[in-house]
């Protein structure tokens, strides 16, 4: 049928939101550890936490989506590519660290005819 799925793996882009989150009100003591953890972080923001240009991105979005050979996944950032890098190191830490386990658990000589 031709169809593709594109899976965007974005980091923080600069898109205003420190300028436009703006707290009213009085804080309420039964949502200091949701709501109030929020009010207290957007006071401290500022756009240089946010690294990513939304422009930039939309284009790679969009050359991707035209590409006569699109990537299942694309990471726009180097936040969120240095994220996904340390989980991908955990996971092959883990990988490795569980290879006899996974070995062991096969009957006797089946692992080399494995359908899959």
């Amino acid at each position: 049928m031709g169809l593709h799925a594109l899976l965007i793996e974005p980091g923080s882009f600069r898109t205003g939101i420190e300028t436009r989150t703006r707290a009213s009100g009085e804080p309420i003591g039964d949502y200091a550890v949701t709501a109030g953890a929020f009010r207290a972080i957007m006071h401290k923001v500022t756009p240089g936490m946010f690294p990513g240009d939304p422009a930039r991105a939309a284009a790679v979005i969009f050359e991707e989506a035209l590409s006569p050979a699109p990537r299942h996944r694309v990471i726009l950032g180097s936040d969120a590519q240095r994220r996904i890098g340390v989980k991908l190191d955990q996971l092959r830490e883990e990988y490795e660290a569980g290879k006899d386990v996974a070995l062991s658990t096969d009957f006797p000589g089946s692992g080399e005819y494995a359908m899959l």
